[in-house]
């Protein structure tokens, strides 16, 4: 008997259901894994791979997106990575695609601290790595947000330091600088190795984007 296919109806088969889950599948898979490889190279300091991710998704912003500001639950962001290990040319290199500094992730609570929403900066004085907060200061990070004050509360050296680098008059001298040195060469430096792309946006000194 032949069947006779009514107007309106569904022209989805199983087939072709089944198709775009498998592709669907595919993408979350390559997703997830250049999501891996991109925090073991923060965390390694490996800038050179670090780009190479980064060129290979740049056509698409929501990928760059979901691979740059996806907080993994145990590490946090690639900034998160890269700013715990103090791993400052790595740094240098996502700032130019992360268009906040202060993104923060949720750390569980242990059994000498509380919960808390961290962010890149937090990361970096928690583990003494002065030269990365000085810079993310001077690109704008809040010492008020992301658990900072609270932990410089209970370390008054640090608080000492971050206060004042968080002048106003220090970061905007410290952005302009960056910038200069940035538009005279077009392309950062990573350890000898040529980043090749020119930045879009820096973050001001009052949250702001700088544009090239």
């Amino acid at each position: 008997m032949m069947t006779t296919t009514h107007a309106g109806a569904s022209s989805r088969s199983p087939l072709a259901d089944l198709a775009r889950q498998t592709q669907a599948r595919t993408v979350g898979h390559h997703q997830l894994r250049l999501r891996r490889q991109l925090l073991t190279a923060c965390s390694k300091n490996d800038a050179q791979t670090v780009v190479g991710i980064i060129n290979q998704v740049s056509s698409s912003a929501h990928l760059l997106a979901q691979l740059l500001l996806h907080a993994d639950p145990a590490v946090g962001t690639p900034l998160h990575v890269a700013a715990r290990r103090g791993h400052l040319d790595t740094i240098k290199v996502l700032v130019q695609y992360v268009a906040d500094v202060d993104a923060t992730y949720r750390v569980a609570a242990s059994a000498s601290e509380r919960s808390v929403d961290a962010s890149a900066l937090l990361c970096a004085l928690q583990h003494g790595h002065m030269d990365v907060a000085k810079f993310l200061l001077e690109l704008g990070a809040s010492a008020e947000a992301g658990g900072v004050a609270e932990w410089l509360a209970r370390h008054p050296r640090e608080r000492r330091l971050v206060d004042g680098l968080a002048e106003d008059s220090v970061k905007t001298h410290a952005i302009e600088t960056f910038n200069r040195t940035l538009q005279a060469k077009r392309d950062l430096e990573v350890g000898g190795w040529s980043v090749g792309r020119s930045v879009g946006w820096l973050v001001g000194s009052f949250g702001r984007g700088v544009r090239m």
